[in-house]
């Protein structure tokens, strides 16, 4: 009985140390818009202000805060997270109309309270407030402590959170028509285990660069070296290292190279790179500026010293990266659409538990159909195909017959699913990325 009345007493200490906190969160922004209308020399408007809000001139904003850099830096994480920057304001159509301004039933007041003594008044000056809080379930807060706006997890334990160490199900027969990148990244991290000797005074790739149209294979193949590299694979993504919080994005990077030089042999892999590091100069704001020379600082430092970290990148676009990020990269390798031998292994790759009746002169045939398909394409042509014979069974059961064994695949059903699936790239876009690879690219 004595639990549930503390329980019961801790409620309006909840709710008073919320307002409380509200408060202050109000005052702060006065406090930050006095400052800058103090810096655009707008001084009868900061007097007024100062008067209006009862404000104490006593207090400054902090030397490394200010309002400017605050919404520079929310349009760059808004930015980095939905790729375009927020409106903030907007211009109201004729039939609008104007927002009304608030009075404040508080204006006419001789008195002026400070910061101190606002803290100190008693709940009924939570009068000033135009809402009412209330607590969804303030029965998980006995005791009255406020939960904490941030995620209390260490900086490391995060990066721990990358790793990749379950295995992927993706072997290097698995990348077919990748040839040239998978010795590639042999080179860089199984040979060198393998045959140190021949490594011992000479340094391998430590940043290789993969880049090309969607669906050519490029996660996959960093899914087949998470499996047959031998190494510690940690997978970088955006909503893990992109932070709202000022000075957090780079530590995040540092702990990454920190852990990964302690659990080398190590690959550090940046999918769509182009989102983390924007190559655009002139819209970039201060965060994202600092978050990219931490990046490149750290790229260029593991090069020389530590030779057991591999750093593995994929990009869409990799004309929006900069000079000065691909130089960080020893070898950019252009990921192409499988060719006309290619194709067919694809097919029969995705095709291998459906039975067929296809000859080699058929897969030839579907291999000249399938012109500017890439791999993710063939897989849901291949997919196709198999819901084509999969709905002749539906509609024989649906008819009340008997279905009898799964008849074998023609090559009039790989005509039927070319109909249906039609290629994501066009060879315009492809033009695109050997003209990139012939100027900018190190094979």
């Amino acid at each position: 009985m004595t639990s549930k009345n503390n329980q019961r007493l801790s409620i309006p200490n909840h709710l008073e140390k919320i307002k409380v906190k509200t408060r202050e969160r109000r005052r702060n922004l006065l406090y930050l818009v006095l400052a800058f209308l103090r810096e655009q020399m707008l001084d009868q408007t900061a007097d007024a202000l100062l008067k209006e809000a009862r404000l104490d001139d006593g207090y400054q904003v902090c030397e490394n805060v200010e309002l400017d850099i605050i919404l520079q830096e929310y349009q760059s994480y808004y930015y980095t997270k939905f790729q375009k920057y927020p409106k903030i304001i907007r211009k109201l159509e004729d039939s609008e109309p104007k927002p009304p301004r608030k009075s404040n039933p508080k204006r006419g007041r001789s008195a002026k309270r400070t910061i101190g003594q606002e803290k100190a008044d008693s709940p009924s000056d939570s009068e000033d407030f135009q809402f009412e809080i209330i607590p969804l379930n303030a029965s998980n807060s006995p005791s009255g402590d406020l939960p904490d706006e941030r995620d209390n997890k260490d900086l490391p334990e995060l990066v721990s959170n990358q790793l990749v160490i379950e295995d992927t199900g993706v072997r290097w027969s698995d990348c077919l028509g990748l040839n040239v990148p998978i010795e590639i990244l042999k080179e860089s991290t199984l040979y060198p285990l393998y045959y140190p000797e021949v490594f011992k005074d000479l340094t391998p790739w430590k940043g290789v660069l993969l880049h090309g149209p969607p669906g050519t294979g490029k996660t996959l193949l960093a899914k087949a070296l998470a499996y047959e590299g031998r190494t510690t694979l940690f997978n970088v993504t955006n909503s893990q290292f992109i932070s709202k919080w000022r000075g957090e994005s780079e530590k995040l990077i540092k702990n990454l190279f920190d852990t990964a030089k302690n659990h080398a042999p190590s690959t550090i892999f940046l999918d769509e790179i182009d989102a983390l590091v924007s190559g655009v100069q002139d819209t970039q704001h201060e965060a994202s500026k600092r978050f990219r020379s931490e990046l490149l600082t750290q790229l260029d430092g593991i090069l020389p010293n530590h030779h057991r970290i591999f750093v593995l990148a994929a990009t869409n676009s990799p004309w929006d990266l900069d000079n000065a990020l691909l130089r960080r990269f020893d070898k950019r390798i252009l990921v192409d659409m499988p060719d006309k031998a290619a194709r067919p292994l694809i097919l029969k790759h995705h095709m291998k538990s459906t039975v067929s009746k296809l000859s080699s002169a058929d897969w030839e045939v579907a291999g000249k159909w399938t012109e500017n398909y890439s791999g993710s394409d063939l897989r849901n042509l291949a997919k196709e195909v198999s819901m084509g014979i999969a709905r002749e069974r539906i509609k024989t059961l649906q008819t009340g017959a008997k279905s009898g064994p799964t008849r074998a695949v023609c090559l009039e059903d790989i005509k039927k699913a070319v109909d249906r699936i039609r290629p994501s790239s066009s060879s315009v876009l492809t033009k695109k990325y050997y003209q990139w690879q012939n100027e900018h690219g190190a094979l």
